[in-house]
Formats: C-alpha cells, sequence, structure tokens
C-alpha cells in the first residue's frame, strides 16, 4: 500500500497497529529506494555493461554505491518498465487539474521532501537501449529520442486541421508510425514478432517482445489475433476459484479463504 500512496487508514473497517513502526523503521520512502538487491544488480550489469550508454552506467554506478536514483514516468504503462518506476503525477503528487497557480502537493518537512532531497539522481521518462543494435539502428534510437523531447518541450511544429483557426496537431512522422492499410493488426503484429509461425515455441523470442496497449479490449483482441497465426489446434482451460476436496486431503473449511 506504501508504494501506491495509500494507508490502512482509509479503510475504517480494518484495525490500524498502535506500534509506530514506521519511525522505528525510518522513512518508508527512502526504505523503498535503497532495498535493491546490489548483487543481482552487479550480475545484470556484467551482462549489459556492452550495451550500456553514459547515462546508464552513471545509474549503475550510483546505485551500486547505494545511492538513491528515483525513475519516473510520464504515463503508467511506461512506469511499469521501470525498477521502483511511478509516474510523474504519484511520485511527486501532481496535481490532475492543474491551472496557473498549481504546485506540487509535498509538505516541507514529510518523508516524500526528505527523500527528495537526498535524491542523487532524477530519471523522468524512458529510453530503450539494446546491446545489439547497430549503428544504423542506434541512430535511429537517438533520432527518435530527441523527437520525443521536443515533444515534450513544446518545440515542435504544431498544424490546423478540421477548419481550425489556432494550430494544435502535431504530425508524427512517417517513420514512426506503422501504417495499417486493411488490417490494423497485421502490421503491428509483424513487426513486433517477425516469423512469429517458426518462433513461437522459442521462449527467449518471446520474453524479448511485447505490445503495449492502452485499454483490456485491445489486449484481448491482440491475443486473439495472434493465438489464430499459430499453427496447431488450440485448446480452453477453464479455472475456478473454489477448492475441491480430495481424498485423504486437508478439510476443504480449513483452507478455503476467510
Amino acid at each position: 500500500m506504501n508504494q501506491n500512496n495509500r494507508s490502512l487508514k482509509e479503510f475504517q473497517s480494518f484495525p490500524f497497529p498502535e506500534l509506530d513502526f514506521e519511525n522505528q523503521l525510518g522513512n518508508k520512502y527512502i526504505r523503498e529506494e535503497i532495498t535493491y538487491d546490489r548483487s543481482k544488480l552487479h550480475s545484470e550489469f556484467q551482462t549489459l555493461h556492452a550495451g550500456l550508454n553514459i547515462q546508464q552506467k552513471q545509474v549503475y554506478e550510483l546505485m551500486s554505491e547505494g545511492k538513491i536514483v528515483l525513475a519516473v514516468a510520464s504515463s503508467g504503462i511506461a512506469s511499469l518498465l521501470l525498477p521502483n518506476g511511478r509516474t510523474t503525477h504519484s511520485r511527486f503528487k501532481v496535481p490532475v487539474t492543474q491551472n496557473d497557480y498549481s504546485c506540487c502537493d509535498i509538505k516541507v518537512n514529510s518523508e516524500l521532501a526528505d527523500l527528495i532531497r537526498k535524491t542523487d539522481l532524477l530519471g523522468i521518462n524512458m529510453r530503450l537501449q539494446s546491446e545489439y543494435l547497430n549503428i544504423l539502428e542506434t541512430e535511429k534510437v537517438y533520432k527518435l529520442r530527441n523527437w520525443i523531447l521536443d515533444l515534450g518541450n513544446g518545440n515542435l511544429p504544431t498544424i490546423s486541421m478540421f477548419g481550425e483557426q489556432e494550430p494544435t496537431w502535431i504530425k508524427i512522422p512517417d517513420d514512426y508510425l506503422l501504417q495499417p492499410k486493411n488490417d490494423p493488426m497485421k502490421p503491428i503484429v509483424e513487426c513486433v514478432y517477425p516469423d512469429l509461425e517458426n518462433k513461437y515455441v522459442d521462449l527467449n523470442y518471446l520474453r524479448e517482445r511485447y505490445i503495449l496497449t492502452p485499454r483490456n479490449d485491445c489486449v484481448e483482441k491482440l491475443n486473439s489475433y495472434i493465438i489464430s497465426t499459430i499453427p496447431g489446434k488450440s485448446n480452453i482451460y477453464f479455472s475456478v476459484n473454489t477448492l475441491s476436496p480430495m481424498s485423504g486431503g486437508p478439510n476443504i473449511q480449513d483452507v478455503s479463504p476467510r
């Protein structure tokens, strides 16, 4: 609950511990940011070192020294891809509805303020990088990175559409788009999962690829489409949320959730 900025105090029906555990254990926000596995981090560094850029090496060096690196992203989906990632709004309590007088709801003497003061590096948004990119692909990544930065900084030219007098639209370069043609899902799946019909049994091939969607109904449609392209007979497995009594096993009343 702490990671989602929630507390048991919000639920009146739940008992709240009388002991002041938070004071005994220290700042919960700082505790969350320094409890990563340094040995695992070192092992990953040995494998990925060749593909790290200067900024990524700096992050590793700070974290290996037990220092605090805050990773935040502009969207919830992007934050899931970051270690201990949060959205900017969640981490810094940025109000959703803003005006000229809006400010982050961070108290001066709060634990969150203490965390920010002790933070050594703040990383906003993200850029994916791979050790297997060639020079041409690396240049494309940097070009896309700079375009996203210009987008966020408001440096891209705007155009008018649909008879609007004020230009408020931004044209996305064709290089960053997949043209849907007649079937919008086919080019996405073929781009992310090339040669899927022959590689769908390769676990490493599947681990290295994913498609992010904003809605669950999009996930269902994509799953159905991808499964339809895989050769072989499909099977449907049903699940239940109740326990079945077993011969010689424990009494079902003793193991059922309360």
